[in-house]
């Protein structure tokens, strides 16, 4: 058990600087926790003006939360106090990646995942993948962007730098994933219909796998 008292939390993302954060839709806040000390402990980090956060990116002093319940992701620089919030793109997000110069995120509400330039808040976006029934969650690792889809259990991969928004088929047979992470070369999947979580190693994956051959942690 690492921490009680939270309050629906979302999204974890892990920081270039140790800290653990998490959005909490149920309080409106984003919280973090300093995994650099002997006892970590989460605590409220930013809680103004937000509604249903989830999506959410760390980057440097800056977070970038989807914040769903005012169809607006928001760019919040925290090397400044009070904290400065702007916002960068309209629409509905439950998960966002950054790479340094473009966002990716994607919209459970719709079929696509989509690309902001973070250097130019002008709100402008493009498709970057599409045909996904129901994007949940993102990963960038290795130039590659990895995405779940809760309705068809499955995981796409696709080069967001190349020309194609046609993802290719990587993983299939979960159930209802809805969150993903790579820590030391390995690929975990919440599978929120499972109660459990999957890891695959990335060097192994390929077009197409079954999860069932992969290792399994129960949750």
């Amino acid at each position: 058990l690492f921490t009680t008292g939270l309050n629906k939390p979302t999204r974890l993302k892990w920081s270039a600087d140790n800290y653990l954060y998490s959005t909490e839709t149920g309080s409106n806040e984003i919280s973090r926790a300093n995994l650099g000390v002997a006892s970590p402990v989460m605590q409220s980090y930013f809680n103004s003006g937000l509604s249903q956060p989830m999506g959410l990116d760390v980057v440097g002093t800056k977070l970038f939360v989807g914040d769903f319940g005012s169809t607006s992701i928001k760019n919040i620089d925290t090397s400044v106090s009070p904290f400065q919030v702007n916002t960068h793109v309209i629409d509905y997000t439950s998960d966002i990646v950054n790479d340094g110069t473009s966002m990716y995120f994607v919209n459970n509400t719709s079929s696509n995942v989509y690309k902001a330039n973070i250097l130019n808040n002008d709100g402008s976006v493009v498709i970057v993948a599409e045909g996904i029934t129901k994007p949940s969650s993102l990963v960038l690792h290795n130039s590659m962007l990895y995405i779940s889809d809760s309705t068809n259990g499955a995981v796409y991969r696709i080069n967001p730098y190349g020309g194609s928004t046609t993802p290719q088929l990587l993983i299939s047979g979960l159930n209802e994933p809805n969150a993903m992470v790579v820590y030391n070369n390995n690929l975990y999947i919440a599978e929120t219909g499972a109660n459990r979580i999957v890891t695959f190693n990335m060097s192994a994956l390929s077009i197409i796998d079954n999860e069932e051959e992969q290792n399994l942690f129960s949750v």
